[in-house]
């Protein structure tokens, strides 16, 4: 079957020679080319997490935020997508759902608890939050998982560059 990774920036560096610098400028178009190369279902971490199928299809997260950024966080998604994997979801669906969740538990925790950080193990309480639906305004579905169009990938790294130093996320069509 197809292999999911899972890497952030450094580790994608380390894993294919190219600079940390060159992936973060291209991050779309490094995923797509890398998943293709790879025969691979390829999760870049990070703000903006660029999902990557072996045909060449990019998808952008839209949940998510600065809170992620603490040790086991990944741990807790490669989990969750585990977890997705072993449901019978293909590799691309079991990424994309597991990526999905993590953000919106993620997002939900520091919407209910008012902070900006928070432990990897704090994901699982915004994971039960989000399955309630209680404490957050985001839909529960795959449909707000915005597809990129394999014909635009310099407009989506451009409007990526753009809104980088920011906190909201971009809605690119």
């Amino acid at each position: 079957g197809t292999a999911v990774i899972t890497p952030h920036p450094r580790e994608l560096s380390r894993l294919c020679g190219q600079s940390l610098t060159e992936i973060q400028q291209n991050r779309i178009s490094t995923v797509r080319r890398l998943a293709q190369e790879w025969n691979v279902v390829l999760l870049l971490k990070g703000a903006y997490t660029v999902i990557g199928s072996p045909d060449g299809k990019i998808f952008i997260n839209p949940t998510g935020n600065s809170a992620l950024a603490t040790a086991g966080s990944g741990d807790v998604l490669s989990g969750f997508i585990g977890g997705f994997l072993a449901q019978g979801l293909s590799p691309l669906n079991a990424a994309l759902t597991g990526a999905y969740m993590h953000g919106l538990a993620a997002e939900c925790f520091t919407q209910k608890t008012k902070t900006k950080y928070m432990l990897a193990s704090d994901l699982f309480e915004g994971l039960r939050l989000a399955r309630m639906n209680r404490f957050c305004r985001k839909e529960l579905a795959l449909l707000s998982l915005h597809r990129i169009h394999a014909n635009c990938p310099g407009f989506v790294d451009r409007v990526l560059q753009k809104f980088s130093k920011t906190e909201s996320r971009p809605y690119v069509d």
